[in-house]
């Protein structure tokens, strides 16, 4: 009688210390990767595969690679970019950036949320009607959200877009 009260008592607990199967599953929580892996190319003194803490930025992996060199374009990167693992960094030179169509300098760009008809007037294929049509449309809609925006100008279409794309910007 002993044994039987015993092997019951066994399968009393096993039958509260068991999962159970109707219930979702816990997930516990995994732990991140201890270090992203980024590969940096171009205009850094010491190119190649880097090791880096989570949450690390563009400007974290150049100072890892001994930093720019001095034909690095460094404002063409955005150096508060948080990298994540696998990440390729290319920092441009300033040559390469400087080969426009017009001319080998850069582009100063024009703002067309600030922009007077006289500076949009200096645009290629944007004369001093289209120019005015621009600056009538921001007064009248308010600022340009995205440089595609300028297409909802009268007079402004894709191929003329096209042309100005590069010289234009909605940033200050």
């Amino acid at each position: 009688m002993g044994s039987m009260l015993g092997l019951l008592f066994a399968a009393v607990i096993l039958l509260v210390i068991s999962p159970r199967y109707d219930q979702d599953p816990i997930l516990l929580p995994t732990r991140g990767p201890e270090t992203v892996m980024v590969y940096i190319t171009g205009e850094v003194n010491e190119p190649g595969l880097y090791p880096l803490p989570p949450n690390s930025r563009v400007f974290d992996v150049i100072q890892s690679a001994g930093g720019f060199t001095e034909a690095a374009d460094q404002e063409a990167i955005n150096l508060a970019a948080i990298l994540e693992d696998e990440d390729r960094i290319d920092i441009p030179s300033l040559v390469e950036n400087s080969e426009k169509p017009y001319s080998g300098q850069k582009t100063i760009l024009i703002n067309i949320n600030t922009a007077s008809v006289d500076e949009l007037d200096k645009l290629p294929g944007v004369g001093p009607v289209k120019a005015q049509a621009i600056v009538d449309f921001r007064e009248k809609f308010g600022v340009f959200l995205s440089i595609k925006d300028l297409l909802k100008v009268n007079g402004i279409n894709q191929d003329l877009f096209d042309q100005i794309e590069d010289s234009i910007t909605i940033n200050p």
